[in-house]
C-alpha cells in the first residue's frame, strides 16, 4: 500500500473505558464516583443486589443471583388477582391488550363504515373514472352497472347488441386457455368478460340470442 492511502488515525486517546472519565479543571482524567452497592433483600443474606426481581403492584426486590432464581421460581403473576381477573388479562394479551372496537365505531369507525361500502372505492381500485361513468350515464340512460360492463369489454356506453355479442365472442377465444397454448395468464380478464356479458344479457342489451 502505498503512503497516499496510509491510514492517520484522527482520534488516538480513545479507549473503552473512557465513558466512565471525566476532564477536570486542571484538563486531567477523573473517574466518576462509583454507584452505591445494594445488598440482597433475601433475610440473612450479604451478597451484593444485582440481580432485580418484579414486585407486584410494581417496583423490584434487589436479590444476588441465588435468592433471585429462588424468588423468581416461585414468584405468580397473578398472585392477588381473582379467577375472572386473570381469565381477562389472559385473552387481553392475545392482541396486546390494545383497545379494540366494534367494526363501524371507535374514532374513525364513521369513516370507515362509509368507505368500506362507497361503490367510488371499487372503481378507484379497477382504475375507473368515476366521473367519466356519471357522464356516460346522463348521457346513454345506462346503469353504472351496465357501463362498467361495457368497459370489461372495452366498449364504448353506446355499444349495440351486435358489437358487444361480436366483442364478447373476440374476447372469449382470445383470453381462453386454451387458445394460449394453456397459458392461463389472461384468465382473469376472461372471468370479468364473462360476467360483463351476463350482466349486459340480463339486462336486455345482447339482444336476441
Amino acid at each position: 500500500m502505498t503512503s497516499a492511502y496510509e491510514y492517520r488515525p484522527k482520534f488516538k486517546d480513545i479507549s473503552i473505558g473512557a465513558s466512565k472519565k471525566r476532564r477536570g479543571k486542571s484538563g486531567t482524567a477523573e473517574s466518576e464516583p462509583e454507584a452505591e452497592a445494594v445488598t440482597c433483600e433475601h433475610k440473612g443474606c450479604d451478597a451484593t443486589g444485582d440481580f432485580k426481581s418484579p414486585k407486584h403492584g410494581g417496583g423490584h426486590h434487589n436479590f444476588c443471583q441465588r435468592h433471585a432464581a429462588e424468588y423468581n421460581k416461585k414468584w405468580n403473576f397473578f398472585d392477588g388477582m381473582t379467577e375472572s381477573q386473570a381469565k381477562a388479562f389472559s385473552e387481553k394479551a392475545a392482541y396486546g391488550h390494545r383497545k379494540t372496537w366494534k367494526f363501524g365505531t371507535g374514532p374513525n369507525g364513521a369513516q370507515t363504515k362509509l368507505r368500506s361500502g362507497d361503490p367510488r372505492m371499487w372503481a378507484a381500485s379497477q382504475g375507473i373514472d368515476e366521473n367519466a361513468l356519471k357522464a356516460s350515464r346522463k348521457q346513454t340512460g345506462r346503469t353504472r352497472l351496465q357501463v362498467r360492463a361495457l368497459a370489461d369489454l372495452d366498449l364504448p356506453e353506446t355499444a349495440g347488441p351486435t358489437e358487444i355479442r361480436e366483442r364478447y365472442s373476440e374476447y372469449v377465444k382470445k383470453f381462453h386457455p386454451d387458445a394460449n397454448g394453456g397459458d392461463r395468464s389472461s384468465e382473469h380478464k376472461l372471468a370479468r368478460v364473462i360476467k360483463a356479458f351476463k350482466t349486459l344479457k340480463a339486462a336486455g342489451l345482447t339482444g336476441s340470442d
